[in-house]
């Protein structure tokens, strides 16, 4: 009997602390997608995409409001993106899903369509004069992308720190 109760208090322990942990992955998603450590990459907002998934009523542009950016292997990242349209009442979800490599220089995103290779170019320079001396700033590279999608187009814009 009280072995039976202390294996329910554990499940019932284990399964609150499993939503606990989930709703400050949830709570933290934004400074999660700020952290430089995982990867030097970030999705920027005005990635979205162009769908035409059921022929008429719910195509055109989604918005993105959620993505997944983690890394598997060295220099490789997988990429989740969930687009969503709002019409009337109506909300149209699409995910899209990429496996890209990345090294600094290169970027090819495996598409359905085959592997798509960008070259990136180098950080930019600027020199500013400050009262005696200068200041030396390096602006980061923002690269946009028109990677293929079942039923449409992804306009993907990253950020590489």
């Amino acid at each position: 009997m009280v072995k039976r109760l202390l294996n329910r208090v554990l499940v019932i322990l284990i399964f609150f602390a499993y939503s606990f942990g989930e709703d400050l992955n949830k709570y933290f998603k934004e400074e999660k997608s700020l952290s430089a450590e995982p990867s030097k990459i970030l999705v920027l907002s005005k990635t979205y995409g162009e769908f035409n998934p059921i022929g008429g009523f719910a195509d055109g542009r989604y918005k993105l409001v959620d993505y997944d950016l983690k890394k598997v292997k060295p220099n490789i990242y997988y990429l989740k993106l969930i687009f969503q349209k709002k019409k009337g009442s109506f909300r149209f979800t699409q995910e899209v899903e990429y496996y890209f490599w990345y090294d600094g220089q290169v970027i090819a995103f495996k598409t359905y369509k085959g592997k798509v290779r960008y070259f990136i170019p180098d950080k930019k320079i600027k020199i500013i004069k400050r009262g005696e001396g200068y200041v030396i700033e390096e602006e980061p590279v923002v690269m946009s992308f028109v990677l293929p999608a079942i039923g449409g187009k992804v306009y993907l814009y990253l950020l590489f720190r």
